[in-house]
C-alpha cells in the first residue's frame, strides 16, 4: 500500500483532516495507530520508561541489528514489509493508500523516511497558541498545567520545521485555519498531492467510524458534525489572565519570529491578540492556586531528591 502521514502537533486539527480523508474510497485509516513508534524506539537508548531496563534492551537489540548484512537499512526494510502486510490485512478491497495520523511522530520523522522512503507527508500547522489552548481545555479542564506536553509544545514545531526543510519534495503543507475556512480547494490540493481522485464531498460522514477509535480528538469529533471555523477564534479565551499572557508572550519569543513566519503566523498579530484578551478574575485566581500547588510540590521534593531521581532516570535511559 502507498503510505501517507499527517504530521502535526497534538490538538492541531489532525483528526478533522483525517475524518475528511477517511471518506475517500481508496484510503484506509484507523484512529492513531502509533505503528512505527516501538520499532524506532527499540534502537534508542533514551526516551522510554519500562519495567525492564530499556537501555540494556536497546543496546542488545542494536547490536543484533548491526550484524544484519545491511544493518539498520535491513531492519527498517523488514519493519516496512511487516507493517504493510498488517495494513493490508485490515483494509477493505480497493484500498490503495494507508493514512497514519499519530501526532507523536514528530519525534521520529527522520526514521519514518528511512522506513517509508516513498511516503507522502501532509504537514498541518495551527496557531501554536491555539494548540496550547486546546491542550488546556481538552486535557486539563482549563487549568494552566502543561506537564507532560512540553515536548509537543516546545519541540514539536522545531522538529517538524527541520523535517520540512530536509525533505521538501515529500511534504505538503497547509494551515488548520485554511482547512476550516476554505475546505474544498485545500482538500483538492491534498488529494492531488496524494495522487488520488478528488473527494466526492467535503462533508463529514454521518456514520463516522473514527468516533469509535480509542485515540484521537474525542471533543471535536462529537462537538462538530460539519467543518467549523469557530475554534480559530476560541483560543483567546484561554489567555485571560496576566500569568497566561506573560507565558504566551514568552512562548512566542521562544519560537521566534522567523519560525512563526515559516509556520504561517505573524508574531505581532498573535501578541496583539493576547494583549487584547479581557482578563478574568476567576481564571487568574485558578492560575494562582495551580502555581501555588506547583511550588508546594517543588518544596515537598527537596533538591537532593530531585537530583537522585534525575540520576536514576539517566541511568535508566530517560535523561
Amino acid at each position: 500500500m502507498r503510505q501517507c502521514f499527517i504530521i502535526s502537533q497534538p490538538r492541531a486539527g489532525s483528526t478533522l483532516l483525517q475524518r475528511l480523508l477517511a471518506t475517500h474510497p481508496q484510503l484506509q485509516t484507523i484512529g492513531e495507530p502509533w505503528l512505527a513508534i516501538p520499532f524506532v524506539y527499540a534502537l534508542r537508548e533514551k526516551g522510554v520508561s519500562s519495567e525492564y531496563i530499556h537501555v540494556s534492551m536497546a543496546q542488545g537489540f542494536g547490536e543484533f541489528v548491526s550484524k544484519l548484512p545491511g544493518g539498520r537499512a535491513d531492519y527498517f526494510r523488514e519493519v516496512r514489509a511487516m507493517l504493510e502486510r498488517m495494513q493490508e490485512r485490515i483494509s477493505a478491497p480497493g484500498k490503495t493508500h494507508f493514512l497514519d495520523k499519530t501526532p507523536r511522530y514528530h519525534l521520529i520523522l527522520d526514521e519514518l523516511v528511512e522506513i517509508f522512503p516513498d511516503a507522502k507527508f501532509i504537514v498541518l500547522w495551527r496557531n501554536p497558541l491555539a494548540v496550547v489552548a486546546s491542550i488546556l481545555n481538552t486535557w486539563k479542564d482549563g487549568r494552566f498545567d502543561l506537564r507532560f506536553y512540553e515536548q509537543d509544545i516546545f519541540r514539536g514545531p522545531s522538529n517538524i520545521l527541520a523535517f520540512v526543510e530536509k525533505h521538501p519534495a515529500a511534504n505538503f503543507e497547509l494551515r488548520y485555519e485554511q482547512l476550516v475556512t476554505d475546505t474544498e480547494p485545500w482538500m483538492r490540493r491534498v488529494t492531488d498531492f496524494l495522487e488520488l481522485p478528488p473527494l466526492a464531498s467535503v462533508s463529514l460522514p454521518a456514520n463516522d467510524s473514527l468516533t469509535q477509535a480509542r485515540l484521537g480528538d474525542k471533543t471535536g469529533i462529537h462537538k462538530f458534525q460539519s467543518v467549523s471555523a469557530a475554534p480559530t477564534e476560541e483560543w483567546r479565551n484561554a489567555f485571560n489572565s496576566p500569568l497566561r499572557k506573560f507565558w504566551a508572550r514568552r512562548y512566542l519569543e521562544f519560537l521566534g519570529r522567523d519560525r512563526l513566519a515559516r509556520m504561517g503566523y505573524g508574531a505581532d498579530d498573535l501578541i496583539a491578540s493576547v494583549n487584547a484578551a479581557v482578563n478574568s478574575t476567576e481564571q487568574f485566581a485558578d492560575d494562582l492556586v495551580t502555581l501555588g500547588w506547583k511550588l508546594f510540590r517543588a518544596f515537598e521534593q527537596p533538591p537532593f531528591y530531585r537530583t537522585k531521581m534525575k540520576t536514576r532516570d539517566e541511568r535508566r535511559g530517560l535523561g
